[in-house]
């Protein structure tokens, strides 16, 4: 389902793929699937932050892996680094 955006990515500088996120169709069919899912119950006052993002992330640090947060909440100034880390953040333990 994101494999087209995955490519529109590709082909397109990083700083850019902040725009392809925003406006993409297939991050909005994906992220209302997700939520329409039944796992979460959602209120209408959870609209209000409907375009706050959280994500992690691995980084370089310094020679180390680390695990990095991201949060699009406008008071966070910056990522937050989480610490060293091992495994793979998809697989399931």
């Amino acid at each position: 389902m994101l494999r087209p955006f995955f490519a529109a990515c590709r082909a397109v500088e990083p700083r850019d793929r902040t725009a392809l996120f925003a406006s993409s169709r297939d991050i909005f069919d994906a992220h209302h699937s997700a939520i329409t899912a039944g796992q979460t119950l959602v209120r209408d006052t959870d609209w209000e932050d409907a375009d706050h993002f959280l994500s992690f992330v691995y980084a370089g640090v310094e020679g180390k892996r680390r695990l990095v947060e991201l949060d699009g909440n406008p008071p966070r100034d910056g990522p937050l680094d989480r610490g060293e880390a091992s495994g793979d953040l998809l697989r399931v333990s």
